[in-house]
């Protein structure tokens, strides 16, 4: 929220939800779910999650080419800001629960828990022995480096590393959600983050992604 406390349920969309085109996005559909609603019986619950890690991304996500990179020794700094991490299975068993226990036309944030970027570098080492980065990067640098690689990309045609202009705004943004609603009611869980990247990376190195 603009004051800096946890989003909820409730809070109105900020100016980050307005300009990403894939957060619009999803402001719409559920705009357009909730106009759906006034005329129709049909039972839908929204789930709310936020950044999502986790195994079995064969994909792989922006998330799991994050931790690709760094197993591959490509991230190059410690980035300032950091994101709210949830496990994708605990927001696939916050669905699950939501079919039996939701309320329909309900919103739950399944946010999990907020980490600095430099905590999520310094988790990824320890769980897979790979030497993270040790020079900081920060934020106007970060702006500089997503605008001069997006550029690069745009005239090679080669994709450098993952770091666009969306995702150093979500990252200095440093967005935390609050979760109790979806706790109360859907009787969510956040597994910890260790517990997250180490699965995430025993799963990419046991189907052969680090080569």
């Amino acid at each position: 929220m603009a004051d800096g406390s946890p989003s909820d349920e409730s809070s109105l969309p900020g100016e980050l939800n307005i300009d990403n085109l894939y957060f619009r996005s999803k402001v719409m559909a559920e705009a357009a779910v909730d106009q759906f609603l006034e005329h129709r019986s049909l039972p839908i619950v929204l789930i709310q999650p936020g950044t999502i890690f986790g195994p079995s991304d064969a994909a792989p996500s922006e998330s799991g080419r994050f931790v690709l990179n760094f197993l591959q020794q490509k991230v190059p700094f410690i980035l300032t800001g950091g994101l709210s991490i949830v496990d994708a299975r605990d927001v696939a068993q916050a669905m699950i629960t939501a079919v039996k226990q939701g309320q329909s036309g309900e919103r739950y944030l399944v946010g999990g828990q907020y980490h600095s970027a430099g905590e999520i570098l310094t988790t990824l080492s320890e769980v897979s022995g790979v030497k993270g980065p040790q020079r900081k990067l920060p934020g106007w640098a970060m702006h500089l480096l997503a605008r001069l690689l997006t550029l690069i990309s745009r005239l090679t045609g080669q994709s450098l590393v993952d770091l666009s202009v969306d995702v150093v705004k979500i990252m200095l943004t440093q967005q935390q959600f609050n979760s109790a609603k979806a706790m109360d009611v859907l009787d969510v869980n956040f597994r910890p983050l260790l517990e997250t990247l180490r699965d995430t990376v025993a799963w990419y190195r046991d189907h052969d992604y680090c080569e």
